[in-house]
């Protein structure tokens, strides 16, 4: 009984009028009712966890369920340590940022350059003016009510039904920005910011490519997405890279200081990707106002994990931790007889496994390294299949109906391409192009695996399906199974729909296998038989077997749940 609940009993969830009389009688000194009061507890429980279960479907309102799946992660807060520093101090500190030094003589010759160009064009009264409250309430008014919360933990419900003086603050989002600072329970005074671009939002990195469009020529190559800038270059000798690094970057600083952009050199780092070994270890020197760059052998852009040899081992062996915490909650979701039921933790899987599994999956899928990542993918499925580790894994894309990994990065990479290939204005084409070209050599480039997968006019489904025939060819059976179709059962109990798989793969908790594992002496069935295999219990076994065809595993008709609800053995 948890401490303090002795003299609050109704507090403990399922305490009822049952429990009250089981209790009294136990105060009296009856202990053979300790039982039962523990027993009506645990019905209690087991029914709330059901329905929780049953309401988990991310079918509509996915907020419930992602709110019980972060509860279930088990993620602590942490402790924000002490600091000296007040929230003014920070609020000063931005305001300073944005009060970057200007060039005189540029700020003028803009500003003539721009009067020069307002008189060349034509006044437009809709897109001159700023925004209008009437203009912010009929965009509110298109916004879809039940959605999940963003990182700002602000549902739609609130924008839709806000006030005017709400909407009068959203018209004057981008000029007079008011903003302040919360530091451990302090609020600073509200600055007012005219520079700078609300984070999060979805105009502000289009604004800021506007912005930096006029970026200068520079000898490397830049990658850009909104403000996280890369530049790139190659050559066979590093002194000679360094140098053009250094150049380039002296002009891009001009750039930023003209346009009153302060660059964090503090976050800028350099690296070198080369197969030489003797050259492992080393760094190259590169300065950026004046600072010299941090040398990172594993930087990270745009959330993926470069290494020297981009062989990803370092992106795909993080990846693969991130999907063993995320099977850890899915785990918790599945239990033997109060599981959720196999739908949720399908929709559970998609929205918070896969995500992160195929995260830019179509730059990494040749890497010798992918089956890591395959690993624990083949865990979620063994999750939402209720099969246990020795079952062949063609089953268990089949039994979850998700097309199997290597599949589903083809296609995603097969759709990025063609997707690419169609707007030949995109500049990503010309290095596609010249992908060859590069001095460090990929075995499997990805540019030409994509073409070949278009080429053989690749399907996703026709691939899983042959497949499946391939494995199907010698049981006819399994002829009859569908991938890419929910199976039969998928809406049964947990307890019976791990059953019913562990039937179907013929894998599971036989007195074969635990002879195997050393878990029990002998592999003999108590019907005599010399070995007691899944197949033997199922349809052979003159005690436990099921008196009907074998098909009628994957047809699932009402016989043969009537057996799986009676079968005594638990597989």
């Amino acid at each position: 009984m948890p401490r303090g609940y002795r003299t609050r009993l109704h507090n403990v969830p399922g305490w009822n009028e049952l429990s009250e009389n089981l209790y009294r009688e136990y105060m009296n000194g009856n202990i053979d009712v300790a039982d039962d009061l523990l027993t009506s507890l645990d019905e209690y429980r087991k029914e709330k966890w059901n329905k929780t279960m049953t309401a988990l479907d991310f079918r509509h309102s996915s907020r419930e369920a992602w709110s019980l799946l972060k509860k279930l992660g088990g993620k602590q807060h942490t402790r924000r340590a002490e600091t000296s520093t007040s929230p003014n101090q920070v609020a000063n500190h931005i305001v300073n940022v944005s009060r970057m030094p200007s060039n005189k003589r540029h700020t003028i010759q803009i500003r003539k350059r721009f009067r020069d160009l307002k008189k060349e064009c034509t006044q437009t009264h809709e897109l001159s003016a700023p925004y209008s409250v009437a203009e912010i309430t009929t965009a509110l008014k298109d916004l879809k009510p039940g959605k999940a919360a963003g990182p700002d933990g602000m549902h739609p419900e609130f924008l839709i039904n806000c006030g005017p003086n709400t909407r009068r603050w959203l018209s004057k989002f981008y000029t007079d920005i008011q903003q302040s600072v919360h530091m451990n329970d302090k609020t600073s005074n509200f600055r007012t910011l005219n520079n700078g671009l609300a984070q999060g939002s979805v105009l502000a990195p289009l604004l800021f490519n506007v912005y930096i469009a006029d970026l200068p020529l520079t000898h490397s190559i830049k990658f850009a997405y909104a403000d996280d800038l890369a530049i790139v270059t190659q050559h066979k000798d590093l002194n000679e890279t360094e140098r053009i690094l250094t150049d380039d970057l002296i002009t891009l600083g001009n750039y930023f200081h003209a346009w009153r952009l302060k660059p964090n050199t503090s976050k800028t780092e350099a690296s070198c990707f080369h197969l030489n070994n003797k050259l492992a270890s080393a760094q190259l020197d590169i300065t950026f106002n004046g600072d010299a760059l941090n040398h990172n052998c594993h930087p990270k852009y745009l959330g993926i994990t470069l290494d020297r040899t981009l062989s990803f081992k370092t992106h795909l062996e993080n990846t693969a931790a991130k999907l063993n915490s995320r099977n850890n909650i899915i785990h918790k979701l599945c239990g033997t007889s109060w599981g959720a039921s196999a739908h949720t933790l399908r929709c559970s899987a998609l929205g918070l496994v896969y995500p992160v599994a195929e995260y830019c999956a179509s730059v990494w899928l040749n890497s010798a390294h992918v089956a890591k990542v395959d690993t624990q993918l083949n865990t979620t499925m063994r999750l939402i299949s209720g099969t246990i580790k020795s079952t062949p894994t063609h089953w268990l894309p089949t039994l979850t109906a998700i097309a199997p990994p290597p599949l589903r990065r083809a296609s995603a990479l097969v759709k990025e391409l063609s997707k690419i290939s169609l707007n030949h204005e995109l500049p990503i084409n010309n290095f596609i192009d010249d992908a060859t070209k590069t001095r460090l050599k990929s075995r499997k480039p990805t540019p030409k695996t994509a073409k070949d997968l278009i080429d053989a006019n690749f399907d996703m489904m026709t691939q899983w399906e042959q497949t499946w025939a391939a494995v199907a060819e010698n049981d006819n059976i399994l002829c009859n199974i569908s991938p890419g179709h929910i199976p039969t059962g998928f809406d049964l109990q947990r307890n019976l729909w791990c059953t019913l798989n562990r039937i179907r793969t013929s894998h599971g908790r036989c007195a074969d296998s635990l002879h195997k594992w050393g878990m029990r002496d002998s592999p003999k069935c108590d019907c005599g038989a010399e070995k007691q295999t899944i197949y033997h219990i199922a349809f052979v076994c003159p005690i436990h077997a099921y008196q009907g065809p074998r098909i009628d595993c994957l047809t699932t008709p009402p016989k043969f749940i009537k057996w799986l609800e009676e079968l005594e053995l638990d597989l």
